[in-house]
């Protein structure tokens, strides 16, 4: 009989994570993901997986619309090795195919980030795994990867976040960048199924699954960008519990549930930077929001 070790993984913050789920796959047979751009008034670019191809004895699932509609963009998963690669099928690229993630590193451990066809440099340069922490979502609890970038300048970011079994909150070629309040990831889909939603800014995620409107339209956190304070509001919900997470995973912020129908947290109760709100609605609910702290 096989047993299944739980490791527990200590950052360079402090923060802790357990190693006790199995891992999730990013790729399904179909993908959708909505990003959210926010430039002269918000919009949403879907993109997603449409159909597959081998190519060099790999089967890769070919990436459709957004600036995909070439059809020259593919996209595979190798599960074993907990890795995520991209291949474009034309001349003069920096690599034959791009290393997106790699959900096999441990704490500590330094790689190498590409952002292939994306408004951050194609070579965003060397990061180092912070922390990797586990957070309730859609589906279950998925490992966050917390990284921070080597060399800021040379990369045009401080630090990313992972997301086991979804990729990055911003664009899925865009490893090495962290979610903003101008673009963010909005929805995640998996073969039909909800896998992730920040929907302040994004109305269609209800209209594609099966989640609760409660876990969606009766929560509002604003807003998401401030100074001052963070407003949350329910509307006809028990809230187990509120808790919000700092940048390298660790718990910044942890209310119990409460019968008000709002709720103000001061910002001077929290660091500054992006921070993720965690709202528990019951045991299979929840809502996530990416913030930010200026």
């Amino acid at each position: 009989m096989r047993k299944r070790f739980c490791f527990l993984l200590i950052g360079i913050l402090g923060s802790i994570s357990a190693w006790c789920q199995p891992y999730i796959p990013m790729l399904g047979q179909t993908n959708t993901w909505h990003a959210v751009s926010c430039f002269g008034g918000c919009g949403i670019d879907t993109y997603g997986t449409s159909g597959d191809t081998i190519v060099d004895g790999y089967t890769y699932r070919v990436l459709d619309g957004y600036h995909y509609i070439q059809g020259n963009f593919l996209i595979r998963e190798d599960v074993s090795e907990r890795k995520v690669y991209m291949k474009i099928l034309a001349a003069h690229v920096l690599l034959d195919e791009f290393p997106l993630y790699d959900f096999s590193l441990q704490v500590g451990d330094t790689t190498h980030v590409y952002n292939p066809i994306s408004p951050l440099p194609d070579d965003g340069g060397l990061f180092v795994l912070d922390s990797i922490v586990s957070h309730p979502l859609e589906t279950g609890n998925h490992r966050f990867f917390y990284l921070h970038a080597v060399d800021p300048i040379a990369s045009v970011s401080d630090a990313t976040v992972w997301v086991e079994g979804i990729g990055a909150l911003s664009l899925i070629n865009s490893p090495g960048g962290l979610p903003t309040e101008e673009n963010h990831l909005g929805c995640a889909f998996k073969d039909g199924i909800l896998q992730y939603a920040d929907t302040d800014s994004i109305g269609s995620c209800s209209q594609l699954n099966s989640v609760p409107r409660s876990t969606e339209s009766e929560i509002a956190i604003y807003p998401s960008a401030f100074q001052n304070e963070l407003h949350i509001e329910f509307v006809k919900l028990e809230i187990a519990s509120v808790r919000i997470y700092s940048l390298d995973g660790m718990l910044v912020y942890s209310q119990k549930g409460t019968s008000e129908t709002r709720m103000q947290i001061s910002g001077g109760e929290l660091p500054f930077g992006m921070l993720l709100v965690q709202i528990e609605v019951d045991q299979k609910n929840y809502v996530s929001k990416v913030i930010h702290l200026r």
